[in-house]
C-alpha cells in the first residue's frame, strides 16, 4: 500500500471512529415531532376502526429508532446515501462510488423490510420496534425535495453544503392535518408484506418529486411567479449533457435560486415566506401520513401473525 493510500485509509477510518456522519435529509432530531405526531394519529385511526393496537408498548422505542438511522458512525453514512433513485433497474440509475462500497437507499430500505417482516413472523418485539423505526426514518427521508431529486447535499465540521429545508424549524412546530380518508387506509389488495412497504416509499417520493413540478405560490409581480419549485431542487435528467459532474452518479443540480435559495425564501418578508412555509406544510403532512400509513400496515400486519399462531 502507498503511503498516499495508507494516509487516506487511516484519515478516514479515524474520522469513522470519531465522528457522527452528518449526510443527512430531515435533522435526525426532527424525526421524532413527525413520528409523534404520527403515533397520534395512528392511535385515533385504531380507535376510530376499533382495531387492537400491538404497538402500543414500542411507541416510544419507534420514536427513538425513526432517528437512528443518521446516527451510524461517518464510514457507514458516508457510503450509505438517503437519496431516491428514480431510476433504479435501469441503465440510467445512480452510479456506484469510486470505493463500489456505498449502497443506495433502496438496499437498505429492503434489508429493513425483510428484518422487519422476519421479527413480525417470529413476533420479535423490539426488532418490530426497530426495524419499523428505521424504515419510517428512510419514508420520511422521502418528503425532502433534495433527497428525491435527488441533489447531494452534507454538512459535516466546517464543511456546510447542507439543505435548509432539512433545518426548519417548523418541523417541532407545524400541527399535522389529518386527511380525511387516512383511516381507511387499506393495501389488503396486495399479499406481499414487501411490496406493500416499497409501495409506501415510492408513493410518498414520488408525491415530492410532483410537488416539486408545481408552480410556486406567489404574487404575481414576485420574481418567482410562473416559475416551478425546480428553481430550487432540479429533478434529475438523465439524458443532461451538461458539464454538472453529479449527473453521471445521478444526481442533479440545484436550480437557478442556489442551495441558499429556500432558505432566503423562507426568510423573506414577502408571499415567498408564505409560498415557502405553504410548501413545508404539505411535506410535513405527506411525512406524517406516510408514517401512519406504514404504523397501520405493520399493526396490520402483527394482528394477521397473531391470529395465525392462536389458530396452529
Amino acid at each position: 500500500m502507498s503511503h498516499k493510500n495508507y494516509f487516506l485509509t487511516l484519515s478516514i477510518a479515524f474520522s469513522a471512529c470519531c465522528f457522527s456522519g452528518n449526510a443527512y435529509a430531515i435533522s435526525p432530531e426532527n424525526h421524532r415531532p413527525v413520528t409523534r405526531a404520527a403515533i397520534s394519529a395512528y392511535k385515533s385511526c385504531l380507535e376510530q376502526l376499533a382495531v387492537e393496537d400491538t404497538l402500543s408498548e414500542g411507541s416510544e422505542a419507534i420514536v427513538e429508532f425513526s432517528k437512528l438511522e443518521d446516527e451510524s458512525p461517518l464510514i457507514k453514512r458516508y457510503f450509505n446515501w438517503h437519496f431516491y433513485d428514480a431510476y433504479k433497474g435501469t441503465e440510467y440509475a445512480m452510479g456506484e462510488s469510486a470505493t463500489g462500497a456505498r449502497k443506495s437507499m433502496h438496499h437498505i430500505y429492503a434489508e429493513h423490510a425483510d428484518d422487519l417482516i422476519d421479527a413480525l413472523e417470529n413476533n420479535r418485539r423490539e426488532d418490530i420496534y426497530e426495524y419499523t423505526g428505521r424504515l419510517l426514518h428512510l419514508i420520511q427521508d422521502m418528503t425532502v425535495p433534495a433527497h428525491v431529486a435527488p441533489i447531494y447535499h452534507y454538512k459535516f465540521l466546517w464543511f456546510d453544503q447542507s439543505d435548509y429545508f432539512d433545518e426548519l424549524p417548523e418541523w417541532n412546530t407545524t400541527a399535522f392535518t389529518k386527511p380525511e380518508e387516512l383511516c381507511r387506509f387499506d393495501e389488503a389488495a396486495i399479499n406481499d408484506m414487501k411490496v406493500r412497504l416499497e409501495r409506501l416509499m415510492q408513493d410518498t417520493a414520488r408525491g415530492t418529486r410532483e410537488r416539486i413540478r408545481q408552480k410556486i405560490l406567489v404574487d404575481d409581480d414576485h420574481r418567482l411567479a410562473g416559475k416551478t419549485w425546480q428553481a430550487f431542487w432540479v429533478i434529475r435528467d438523465p439524458d443532461d449533457d451538461s458539464s454538472y459532474p453529479g449527473v453521471k452518479y445521478g444526481f442533479a443540480p440545484y436550480g437557478d435560486e442556489g442551495r441558499e435559495g429556500f432558505k432566503k425564501l423562507c426568510e423573506s418578508s414577502d408571499s415567498g415566506r408564505d409560498a415557502c412555509i405553504y410548501f413545508f406544510k404539505h411535506s410535513f403532512d405527506d411525512a406524517v401520513t406516510s408514517t401512519v400509513k406504514t404504523l397501520l400496515l405493520v399493526n396490520s400486519s402483527n394482528l394477521e401473525n397473531m391470529r395465525g399462531d392462536t389458530d396452529k
